[in-house]
Formats: C-alpha cells, structure tokens, sequence
C-alpha cells in the first residue's frame, strides 16, 4: 500500500470520525416532514413544517404546522390493479394549514420537547442520548435500545438508534439524529392500523430522507371539485362578513380566508352549523382587497372570491 492511498485512508476516517461528533438538530427553521397515515381503507399523506417563532411561558419555540394533502389514490385499496390506482400518485394542498403545536431544543443535552397546542404540558418527543438496553415506551409498548450506529445521509453521518420489532404490536423503529423517527415525527410505529411513515425529510430545499414527491413545495390552487360550489354564498354587511354553505352538511368544517396570493388571514376549525358570521372589527388581519373564501367540510371544498371593503 503506498503513502498517498494511506493518507487518503487516515483523512477518509478523520472525516467520518469528525461526522460523528457532530450533532445535528431538529428544531431547524424550514425543516419539512413528509408523512402517511391511516389504514389500509383509508390512507391520507401530509406535511409538518416548522416556520416562525413563538415564546411560551419564557420558552422559545418553533411553531409546527401541519398541511393536509389531496391523495389522487386515496380510494384505491392495496390489492385494486387499475389503470388509476397503478398510475403515480398525485399530490394537491387544499390551501388548509394547521399548527399542531411547538417544538423547541436543548441542543446540549440533545432533547427535543414539544408542546401540543392549547395545552401546557412539555413532553419529550426525543432524547439522542439513549444508549444499547435504554428502554423507551411507545404509548404504553415499550422496547429497549438493541443497537447505536450511523447512517450516511446526504452527505453526512448522522446517528441512528434502533429499538427492536416487539411482535404484533410495534414494528422496528429507527431514530434518525436531526430528523426524528422512520415511522414520522411522532414516532407512531403501530404495526396494524394508525400507524404512520415517514415518507421524506427536506432541509433547506434538499431532500436528505425519500422521495421528493411528498416533501414538494405546494401552491396553493383552490380545489374545484364539489357539485355544490355555486350554492356558497359570502357577503359583506358593514363590519360583518356573512359566509353561507347553502346546504345541510353534517360534518364538522373548516373556514379560511387568504389573499389570492395564498397568504392566510383566517383560519378556524371544527365548525359546527352551515352560516357563519365573523365581526370584520375582531379579525384586524381581515384586510381590504381580494380574498379567497373557502369552507371544507367531508368532502365538499367551496370557495368564493370577494372584495373586502
């Protein structure tokens, strides 16, 4: 072996070593998960994005949202051999945003807490510090560390922890340094139904975990679909703004209104009823100009443009 392929050996090794060394965290302004969940009757796919700041109770936090995603073969069932469910899957935001909660990071003691929204319990969602045969329950399953090693992602190394597969109720789990679980961020690793996967993780619009397709960045479009679009009605009366779905829906709604540009001004959900009222004076975000109106409930998406005065 000659001195300059030795050299490369020591410098490849330094490398790697130095990789290892180096924590990588979650908590990460524009850090976007892609994710399934579901059953095998009724899969839906989604996003988590970490964007903006918050501070609660003298604690600073990365405000998670979560976008839901209209699946072009979400009614196909896993054995179905059409000519629909065989074509690649086709992703559509409905314009509808959620924050779910709250993430913030010690980075020193690599812990990463999150706090669900409206609630003021912290838990915690990771701690890399685990070590082989700690032991870590999974809503009430537990499993203990089997193995610590590295994982070359994008360019890097990053650890993983694996906890074993415990049989019929919880499939193996890998946590990924700086992106959480394969099983999501959530770590819901149920082996039969209501279990999740991690489908891609974007960081800095590089993909470094799965497929692109579900870690895109999405424009927003107004979906079009619903037989009773005309039926919307939306009016403004003074300093109040009269939304009427002109219909008998059942199911539980949400309302948002955004510019056309997809900025969001408003946005409330689990409306109950079929008309709403909003006191343009108690929502200053409510700005003159043109906006987008859009009710979503089951399987109705209506929408309406109006000028707000």
């Amino acid at each position: 072996m000659n001195r300059k392929f030795k050299l490369i050996l020591v410098l490849f090794a330094l490398s790697a070593t130095a990789s290892l060394g180096k924590y990588f965290p979650l908590v990460v302004e524009g850090a976007v998960w892609g994710e399934k969940g579901g059953s095998i009757f009724n899969t839906s796919i989604y996003q988590y994005r970490l964007s903006g700041d918050t501070v609660l109770n003298g604690e600073a936090y990365k405000i998670l949202n979560s976008l839901n995603l209209y699946n072009s073969n979400s009614n196909c069932y896993p054995w179905d051999n059409t000519q629909e469910c065989n074509a690649p899957i086709v992703l559509k935001w409905n314009g509808v945003t959620a924050v779910v909660g709250f993430l913030r990071e010690d980075t020193l003691a690599k812990i990463v807490y999150f706090k669900k929204t409206k609630e003021d319990i912290e838990r915690v969602l990771y701690d890399f510090n685990f070590e082989v045969g700690d032991t870590m329950s999974f809503s009430g399953v537990k499993s203990s560390v089997s193995s610590i090693d590295s994982i070359l992602i994008g360019m890097e190394n990053r650890k993983r922890v694996v906890f074993p597969s415990t049989g019929a109720l919880l499939r193996e789990v890998s946590f990924f340094e700086g992106i959480g679980s394969d099983c999501g961020l959530f770590v819901d690793c149920y082996v039969f139904e209501g279990g999740t996967a991690l489908l891609c993780y974007k960081l800095d619009g590089k993909v470094l975990y799965g497929d692109t397709n579900s870690c895109q960045d999405f424009v927003y479009t107004s979906v079009q679909h619903s037989p009773l679009k005309s039926s919307l009605k939306v009016f403004q009366k003074e300093s109040s703004l009269v939304i009427d779905m002109g219909s008998n829906n059942p199911s539980k709604g949400t309302l948002s209104i955004r510019f056309i540009n997809g900025t969001v001004l408003y946005q409330k959900e689990n409306l109950t009823g079929n008309q709403w009222t909003l006191n343009l004076k108690e929502h200053p975000t409510l700005k003159k100009g043109v906006v987008l109106v859009e009710v979503v409930k089951g399987r109705e998406h209506l929408s309406k443009k109006i000028v707000l005065y």
